[in-house]
């Protein structure tokens, strides 16, 4: 049985914490930015086939296992790990790409059963259905991206690109680094099923670091998701993601009343946008591989809400 109750007290450090670095940065505002929701449509009709245009240095994350770090709640970064999927589908065509997404385990039924329709409405009411896209908290992971992010996935499977989805995130745990662990045991799993020719996750960003302790706090034992990986995969490639700006519904604190719009101030941003930028240099300093940099975040609303 999925317990939001356990997993909310586990994360509530981890997510005002993190929420406090965003808003450290930004307005409190919910004003939504809601410009920069029609790339990833853009992108893909200008494309051919079901992939949306890669996004310039995705052709370098060529590790075993790559994990994409996001701030949960913006419409952007799950466009790009689609992308991502794709471009890494498309460009190694034998052999099974594994997807690891943070849904509760729980779902994984669903998502397989979505993952063989039409992706039509009764399809999507069924999955929407599930615990996970309903539960009170929704902090981001339940999101209307991310319900887009699976129906790409499904467009790819049924173009023929061969990508096993799974759900690794474990509602049971109780502390985050029994989480953490459940969730690198759940991704090693699939790997020794599926022998996959690489493995993509998206996660939160504090899980996708590869080495010990938090953002905020680098001396913490604490060991996230990336790291757990690293001791037993040595080319795992941990990235964060950096923005102009924008906004993104996160939660501030462990309260589903304090979830929400936030607005991100903005910044100025060297280089083009959107890219994959590999630092192996900066791993000691800040815990990731590279950094995917985006040009603007907008703000995703839960799945369960839409019209």
């Amino acid at each position: 049985m999925i317990r939001p109750d356990v997993i909310r007290s586990i994360d509530a450090m981890s997510i005002a914490a993190a929420a406090l670095c965003i808003l450290a940065s930004a307005g409190c505002s919910a004003k939504k930015n809601p410009a920069t929701h029609a790339a990833a449509g853009s992108a893909r009709a200008a494309s051919k086939g079901p992939c949306p245009a890669p996004i310039p240095g995705s052709e370098t994350l060529t590790g075993s296992i790559v994990v994409l770090g996001e701030l949960h709640g913006t419409a952007e970064i799950p466009a790009a790990f689609a992308s991502l999927v794709c471009d890494a589908a498309s460009r190694k065509p034998k052999g099974t790409l594994l997807v690891g997404l943070e849904i509760p385990a729980s779902a994984q039924g669903a998502i397989d059963e979505f993952m063989k329709t039409d992706g039509g409405a009764a399809a999507t009411v069924a999955l929407l259905a599930g615990g996970h896209w309903q539960r009170e908290y929704q902090d981001g992971r339940s999101s209307e991206a991310l319900l887009r992010l699976l129906d790409d996935l499904r467009r790819f499977r049924a173009a023929k690109l061969d990508i096993e989805v799974r759900a690794i995130d474990d509602m049971l745990a109780r502390t985050a680094a029994e989480r953490d662990a459940r969730m690198a045991a759940a991704v090693n799993k699939g790997i020794a099923d599926v022998l996959p020719k690489q493995t993509l996750v998206l996660v939160g960003d504090v899980l996708s670091r590869v080495v010990s302790g938090y953002p905020w706090s680098p001396a913490d034992p604490y060991l996230p998701l990336g790291a757990l990986l690293r001791a037993t995969h040595d080319d795992v490639i941990g990235l964060n993601v950096t923005s102009g700006g924008g906004s993104a519904w996160i939660c501030r604190s462990a309260s589903a009343s304090e979830c929400g719009v936030i607005e991100i101030k903005q910044r100025a941003l060297e280089g083009e946008t959107p890219r994959f930028e590999l630092r192996p240099d900066g791993l000691a300093k800040t815990g990731w591989s590279g950094t995917l940099h985006l040009a603007a975040l907008s703000a995703s609303s839960p799945a369960r809400d839409r019209r």
